[in-house]
């Protein structure tokens, strides 16, 4: 199975890094109007509820982008292709992630949008869209990204042979 490193730059670090400072500054903007209007004593409910409100849901907005850019995502700005590491080993240890640490990313290897899985290959913690076919014991051959841990191949292959005397 393999990911294009360009697809993880854009969907875990540039939309992210977008939406988070964009909303950031939508937020700062407009809660100093709110502040604005509350201290001149023209503060309607029914008026600036709603602008309120938008404000708290901006401020999730923010909360998960941030949460995907800290779980791997800042260190693609600095990580490049040529970084990955190739190693063999046995998945120990499969999990889904949360989906406020992983975007959402269609896969051609699983069936639904999913949010991701940590796989833990020889100690290593690794990051990939989907888990396809693998399972707990495989032992496979993977390329990830050290520093934010995404994959960017990963494949089941055979045991070591046996050695031929």
């Amino acid at each position: 199975m393999y990911v294009d490193y360009k697809l993880y730059k854009a969907c875990c670090f540039g939309t992210p890094e977008f939406f988070a400072i964009a909303s950031s500054i939508i937020i700062l903007l407009h809660g100093a109007w709110l502040i604005y209007v509350a201290w001149s004593r023209k503060w309607d409910w029914r008026k600036n509820g709603f602008h309120l409100l938008m404000l708290i849901g901006l401020g999730v907005v923010v909360a998960v982008q941030i949460g995907i850019l800290y779980n791997g995502g800042i260190y693609l700005r600095e990580e490049k292709e040529s970084d990955a590491i190739e190693m063999q080993g046995e998945i120990t240890s499969i999990k889904g992630l949360g989906q406020f640490s992983f975007p959402r990313m269609h896969s051609d290897y699983d069936e639904e949008e999913n949010t991701g899985y940590k796989f833990i290959i020889n100690g290593v913690q690794c990051k990939f869209v989907a888990k396809g076919s693998l399972e707990v014991g495989d032992y496979v051959t993977v390329k990830y990204l050290p520093k934010s841990g995404y994959i960017l191949y990963i494949a089941e292959i055979d045991r070591e042979p046996a050695k031929i005397e």
